[in-house]
């Protein structure tokens, strides 16, 4: 059995930077919890690498991402994961697709927040709301062209074609995004 820590770290998720992680080596799973922007627990993704992708046959929790959040007067909470780690401090905000885009960018000490997908017209008025710049970072495809929309001072960091943050090293993340930081 794969152990869920060391794959983890494979994936640049370092556990030790997040309160918000919970690890289950007896079910080779991982557990984000996902805050509303009033900072309550809204939500969780769970991960789970031996599982497969995608695959109609599959309920939602075989799959191996599976994110459950709560709803509020039947709507769908808004969240994003890294939400905890803001700070007043904080004056520009990198928003990506998926955890482990934001965790690239948080163990570079960034602030980071993954907003669970591509579907990001829900979550516009809350970023925004955050007073921060906010410079995503896209692929070149529909996805990342929604989240590009996003941006708040017109900067946008487009990767390399075929690549995402989880297949560029340190030096080549930091390449890109150095005239943000």
């Amino acid at each position: 059995m794969l152990s869920i820590t060391k794959h983890l770290k494979e994936r640049h998720l370092h556990t030790e930077l997040y309160s918000s992680v919970y690890v289950s080596e007896e079910h080779c799973k991982a557990y984000f919890m996902l805050y509303s922007f009033s900072g309550e627990i809204v939500g969780f993704q769970c991960y789970t690498p031996e599982q497969p992708k995608r695959g109609s046959h599959l309920l939602d929790i075989e799959r191996r991402y599976y994110t459950y959040i709560t709803k509020k007067h039947g709507t769908v909470r808004v969240t994003a994961f890294g939400l905890e780690r803001l700070t007043p401090e904080t004056k520009t905000v990198f928003l990506c697709e998926g955890v482990f885009d934001a965790c690239r960018l948080h163990k570079l000490g960034l602030q980071a927040l993954a907003l669970l997908g591509s579907d990001v017209e829900h979550i516009k008025e809350q970023l925004f709301m955050l007073g921060v710049k906010l410079i995503p970072i896209c692929e070149g495809d529909e996805a990342g062209q929604k989240l590009a929309k996003l941006a708040t001072h017109k900067e946008v960091v487009y990767l390399p074609e075929g690549y995402d943050l989880g297949d560029m090293s340190e030096v080549e993340i930091l390449k890109i995004i150095k005239k943000y930081i």
